[in-house]
């Protein structure tokens, strides 16, 4: 028996499980005692057996205890999203530590960074990903496949580790204002507290989740603990089926996905280019990591009417959410991020008083998921972690989030921006300061000021105005190729636009609200060239469209120019649309200048014809 055939019944007897737990992998040691032959990952490579999954994290666990894992060590985990992460991950928790996510995309400065600042002990890492950080002073890392190999003898059982709720489980960095990430600390009470407000609010179990989140994005977490807690599967959509809205729809059909997680601008690339018939397996799906745009949901009732659409809010220092929001088709006007989750409080503040309804203040949360603090930093876990002044209990803490809110008459919440200047970019948290430090660090920078703009998609983008200290030709290029060897890509802004000067406000601080729009600044390029042709004439003007840059050239670099994973999901579901052939994702990564990104695509035109049955026998040659 699975999670298909958990009867509504059992929810009250899944309930009293986490209220009993102390851990959160004794909920998947439980399931794996229960059923052990039932699926617990499905991938495109392999599907696991809760107990197969069971035994091989028992057996990393109990070698990880041999090598000092215990109760608030640390260990890092550097790994795609695959079944051997989700391995690693119950290993490092039946041994008593935390893990700590690391996202192989990631600069190797950056890896290095977070790996020393949170003091992880040890590193188990994919081959690549160990072969890259295995030079780094002072850190031990460990080929995960390498160690399994060593394992065989280990013993299965489950280990007898004395972990407490107030253990920690795991640690996020985020985007820190200092100029370095910041880490979260999560207990296993927070993650606990947050998985059975989960259960309580969603009264039917999953039967199906599909992971699309890096694990290195709090999203992961519950994709992961949703499905494995509950029995259910826990489905790893290929890398490229999570760029390709086309390749994801095909797998959602294929592998029965019930449940889904996703950012709203991947959910409304979903809608956009899958079959309904694609998409009929849902029974439920959750957006989160960023404002939900009302055409979303008009696209959700539209082709999914029978399936429940969610808006849930919440920052890691809140463990994943804090409120939830049900939307319907009827929505108009701003989508609200709802209510307080079951067991938790979030107020509107003014200063240490509650707002009234309608105005706003700073959203602040209180309750069990509030996390621990920040990593190593005391003074920064001291502000924004304060006495609950509403509450008043003794000890009891709450999370000022730095977002501002209002409560509506009808009792849901509305998020209104930030009071400071951080932004959220494709579900990623941002501080400014910290890319303008990097910025201010190089040396062709004077001054930086880095903001965020819409897109001429409506979506926002980073834009960095630099003061340059000489004008050399190609500087924007060379500042973000050197960028990105210290940032992560979603943090490399899109734009670079040189000025002679920033506007300055009367106390000599940066004025942002007079910074020009970055379209509005003409940025002579000395080696543009235009396109050739029809067909990189008609790329061309997609680039500009989406890019929101104009002219393009054929020398133009698609993600020089700030494309990034989903623009590209766009552009070539375009291209499909213009051009009746299928173009895959990868090309524009494996060929993002315009020249040769058109003459691949005609490649592919080619090909289609001569394999079209109306083609003529004349052999095509490349």
């Amino acid at each position: 028996m699975n999670a298909e055939s958990i009867a509504a019944p059992d929810r009250s007897e899944m309930l009293a499980r986490f209220a009993a737990a102390r851990t959160i992998h004794a909920l998947i040691e439980h399931q794996a005692a229960r059923n052990p032959q039932a699926v617990a990952i499905e991938s495109a490579k392999e599907c696991v057996t809760y107990e197969t999954l069971n035994a091989r994290a028992n057996r990393l666990a109990h070698w990880l205890i041999e090598e000092g894992v215990g109760p608030e060590k640390i260990v890092a985990i550097l790994m795609e999203r695959d079944v051997d992460a989700i391995v690693a991950i119950l290993a490092v928790l039946k041994a008593g530590g935390a893990w700590l996510p690391l996202d192989p995309a990631y600069p190797l400065e950056r890896q290095e960074y977070i790996v020393r600042d949170a003091g992880a002990m040890l590193v188990i890492a994919s081959a690549a990903s160990a072969a890259e950080l295995v030079t780094t002073p002072g850190v031990r890392v460990m080929d995960f496949h390498a160690v399994e190999r060593l394992l065989p003898g280990y013993d299965t059982h489950d280990p007898a580790v004395a972990v407490e709720p107030q253990h920690l489980c795991y640690v996020i960095y985020t985007s820190g204002s200092t100029g370095n990430p910041k880490g979260v600390m999560v207990e296993h009470r927070n993650l606990l507290f947050s998985m059975r407000a989960r259960i309580e609010y969603y009264r039917h179990p999953p039967a199906a989740v599909a992971l699309l989140f890096s694990l290195a994005f709090d999203g992961s977490v519950v994709g992961i603990f949703w499905a494995l807690c509950e029995g259910a599967r826990l489905v790893l959509p290929t890398p490229e089926a999570g760029r390709d809205p086309v390749l994801l729809a095909a797998e959602v059909e294929r592998r029965r996905v019930s449940h889904l997680l996703a950012l709203p601008t991947m959910y409304g690339l979903l809608l956009e280019q899958g079959q309904p018939r694609q998409l009929e397996s849902l029974r439920l799906v959750i957006v989160a990591g960023e404002e939900c745009p009302p055409k979303i949901v008009r696209a959700h009732a539209a082709t999914l009417p029978a399936t429940g659409l969610y808006n849930e809010y919440g920052p890691t220092e809140t463990t994943i959410w804090c409120t939830v929001c049900a939307v319907t088709g009827e929505a108009g006007g701003r989508i609200p991020i709802g209510k307080p989750i079951p067991g938790s409080r979030v107020y509107v503040l003014q200063g240490d008083i509650q707002a009234p309804a309608g105005e706003q203040g700073e959203i602040c949360v209180a309750g069990p998921g509030v996390t621990r603090g920040y990593l190593n930093r005391p003074d920064l876990t001291q502000e924004r972690f304060v006495s609950d002044p509403v509450h008043g209990a003794a000890g009891e803490r709450l999370y000022r989030t730095g977002d501002l809110g209002r409560w509506r008459s009808d009792g849901h919440l509305e998020f209104l921006g930030r009071i400071d200047h951080q932004v959220k970019i494709r579900g990623f948290r941002i501080e400014p300061g910290e890319v303008e430090m990097r910025f201010r660090e190089h040396r062709l920078v004077q001054d930086c000021a880095v903001v965020a703009r819409t897109s001429g998609e409506g979506a926002w983008r980073l834009v960095a105005y630099v003061v340059l200290r000489s004008s050399e030709g190609g500087a924007a290029a060379r500042l973000r190729e050197d960028l990105r060897g210290v940032l992560p890509e979603y943090m490399v802004p899109s734009r670079i636009v040189p000025l002679a000067e920033l506007p300055k406000l009367p106390s000599g601080k940066i004025d942002r609200n007079a910074l020009p729009d970055p379209d509005s600044v003409l940025q002579v390029r000395e080696d543009w060239t235009p396109p050739v042709g029809e067909l990189e004439s008609m790329l061309a003007r997609l680039w500009e469209e989406l890019l929101g840059v104009s002219p393009i050239g054929r020398e133009d670099d698609f993600l020089e120019l700030g494309g990034h994973s989903l623009l590209v999901t766009r552009l070539v579901w375009r291209i499909r649309q213009a051009l009746d052939v299928e173009v895959p994702v990868r090309i524009l990564f494996e060929a993002p200048v315009l020249r040769d990104f058109a003459a691949r695509v005609e490649t592919i035109q080619l090909l289609a014809r001569a394999s079209s049955p109306t083609a003529g026998s004349e052999e095509i040659v490349f």
